[in-house]
């Protein structure tokens, strides 16, 4: 199936549930579900351009030529999957960093493109699933869709079966409509995983070509051709909330509305998940298919399940501040890239009314955790830093196992021993909580602590990485067993702010879509989290999130709203600028970024690039060999091992 197909509508990425403030947006769980459908692009286009409508018809027209005149009744080949592999990722992170650098969200073209996209999806899938009723009842299959082997096919169902697949890779320029819309958002990674497994899956299922993949046709034929249909009437604006009226003052009769699109979805990944369980049982089709169905089905599912569970709110707390909106800094995971959030953390320090908890406040995730509890407990952050760079690197710098000892002398060290008198309401702490009950794993926000040792092991176990700080979850003494809340983000937990009124600011040392204060000379690479370089390194880190964080609050008119719009006409600044404005100090300290600064931020830039060249000519490598691979595999006839496509005969 192609779960990732309703998943067009972004996390809203600040909202939270806590105590009293139950009657948010989140609230709702089918609030949180139907935004992951298409209406809110409906909402964000202008008028239409007759002229660029036909362009964007006339473009997918062809592409629809172009497949059915190049096809030819063979295996599809290896090579194009394993190029989408490699390029769609890499494009989507460059299209997301240039959209980053842009005020405003692309205009022209798009939401024609998407109409055009949109009817071209709705128009196939209708036609394949026409087709596929027909063959279905010419090869006998139509009342018993089940238990088929391999081995029976037709070439018109090949023809269908390779018609879906590459719509299913056309789908993946969904991916940067949204990213062109700045609607992304922080589920990016989900997104892209998704997508990818998607794609391989019907690749596969091209490769079996017969038997039981027919019903994988008619369903999921059937499930796009309902979703694209609702995607191209919203984006028209015209009401597909069908009902019945039944006269004056008599109740109306839903037959179709967002929740039964939302119910559709979900349907088919249980049902599909039960007929790839029953075909391994059964053994009529082959292993490698059925298993690839049980994770896109699975993965698809978890998209729609509530993960999120309030300690403060299964308490009844009631928020301490709520006459008024808060602004709230919010830290993501980072592990040793921290170091950049200390830098975010010294200019607020500095330059913000940080110790006004009516109106600021801050929310973290793993290592930004430890940064958002720093800020809240009122820790020096330059002291804690530079004690964190200078003892700690020596010791788990090259050994990340012995990284979560130094994370908890560091908080025994400098805790304060009234931070969980300062940070109660004021941080928001994101856990993943153990349970023995399903979903097993869940999300949980902690912003109430009862005493030290409370505080102290929520930071540490926001922290407790998988592996390097053991298989066992980390214990908090009377609420369970926890792991580093490093796998969540605001669209399965609103982790990030108290309420729907506060405003935040989000920080990314990986510099995620959406994040508001993120490296932006350079990208730093990931594995500078587990390894890095050297000390010098981190701190040039910490001295570019001070330059990142000072860029940022200097330009927030022109970034959140305020400024001079196109044309030359003024824009009022928006609610969260005038909110920020109100924080500013008076009376500024002085920076922070001398020359030492400057010249540390250069070195970190050198050997960024330095390993960044390393990287692209390891990717070089590793796509030249597989390419010459999948050369290879269709030179000698496109032959794969036949038992990962095969059944297993019959006894």
């Amino acid at each position: 199936g192609s779960p990732l197909g309703g998943l067009r509508k972004g996390s809203t990425g600040g909202s939270a549930l806590d105590g009293d403030n139950a009657d948010s947006s989140y609230s709702s769980h089918s609030q949180r579900r139907s935004e992951l459908h298409h209406l809110d692009m409906a909402d964000a286009r202008k008028n239409f351009v007759a002229r660029r409508i036909a362009y964007g018809c006339f473009l997918f027209g062809g592409q629809l030529w172009g497949t059915l005149h190049m096809y030819t009744d063979t295996k599809p080949s290896l090579l194009l999957p394993l190029l989408v592999t490699f390029i769609y990722p890499l494009l989507l992170v460059a299209s997301t960093r240039v959209m980053s650098a842009r005020s405003r969200p692309s205009e022209r073209y798009v939401f024609e493109f998407l109409l055009a996209f949109d009817l071209y999806q709705a128009v196939t899938s209708a036609s394949i699933l026409v087709l596929a009723v027909k063959e279905a009842q010419l090869l006998g299959m139509l009342y018993q869709p089940w238990g088929h082997s391999s081995s029976v096919s037709s070439p018109m169902l090949r023809v269908l079966l390779f018609l879906h697949y590459r719509n299913r890779i056309l789908e993946l320029l969904d991916t940067f409509v949204r990213v062109s819309q700045k609607r992304l958002r922080a589920y990016g990674s989900l997104h892209v995983w998704l997508r990818m497994v998607s794609v391989w899956s019907w690749w596969v299922a091209c490769r079996v070509g017969g038997g039981d993949v027919l019903f994988l046709v008619l369903l999921d034929s059937f499930v796009c051709a309902v979703r694209f249909s609702v995607f191209t009437l919203s984006i028209l604006r015209w009401n597909w909330n069908w009902h019945i009226d039944f006269g004056l003052h008599a109740p109306k009769l839903q037959m179709f509305r967002n929740e039964h699109l939302y119910h559709l979805q979900v349907g088919e990944f249980y049902v599909l998940l039960a007929h790839a369980l029953y075909a391994l049982y059964k053994g009529n089709m082959p292993a490698l298919p059925m298993a690839m169905q049980v994770i896109v089905m699975i993965s698809g599912a978890c998209i729609f399940t509530d993960f999120y569970v309030s300690r403060d709110a299964q308490k009844h707390a009631k928020r301490e501040y709520t006459d008024t909106s808060r602004l709230m800094i919010s830290f993501d995971s980072s592990a040793w890239l921290f170091v950049y959030h200390f830098g975010v953390a010294m200019f607020i320090e500095d330059h913000i009314e940080h110790g006004r908890p009516e109106a600021i406040g801050y929310s973290g995730s793993s290592g930004g955790a430890l940064v958002a509890g720093t800020l809240s407990s009122g820790i020096d952050a330059h002291a804690l830093s530079s004690w964190v760079i200078s003892r700690c690197f020596p010791i788990a710098g090259r050994n990340p196992f012995k990284l979560l000892a130094e994370c908890e002398i560091a908080l025994d060290t400098f805790l304060p021993k009234n931070a969980h008198e300062t940070s109660t309401s004021v941080l928001r702490v994101l856990l993943t909580k153990v349970s023995l009950r399903p979903p097993f794993l869940m999300g949980e926000v902690v912003s109430r602590f009862s005493t030290w040792s409370e505080i102290f092991s929520c930071l540490r176990a926001s922290c407790h990485i998988p592996l390097f700080g053991g298989f066992l979850p980390y214990p908090v003494p009377e609420h369970g067993w926890y792991y580093d809340g490093l796998l969540w983000n605001s669209l399965f937990v609103p982790w990030r702010t108290f309420g729907t009124r506060d405003a935040v600011i989000k920080v990314s040392a990986f510099g995620h879509p959406g994040a508001d204060i993120a490296p932006r000379r350079f990208v730093l690479p990931p594995w500078f989290a587990v390894f890095p370089p050297s000390q010098e390194a981190l701190l040039g880190m910490r001295a570019m999130g001070y330059a990142d964080a000072k860029d940022f609050f200097e330009n927030t008119p022109r970034r959140w709203g305020g400024g001079v719009a196109e044309g030359g006409e003024k824009r009022p600044m928006g609610g969260s600028a005038k909110l920020l404005a109100e924080h500013r100090r008076r009376h500024f300290k002085a920076s922070r970024l001398d020359e030492e600064s400057i010249r540390l931020i250069e070195k970190l830039q050198a050997t960024v690039v330095f390993h960044w060249w390393c990287c692209g000519i390891f990717l070089v490598a590793l796509l030249t060999g597989v390419v010459a691979f999948a050369l290879v595999v269709t030179t000698r006839g496109n032959t794969l091992p036949g038992w990962l496509f095969e059944a297993p005969p019959t006894p």
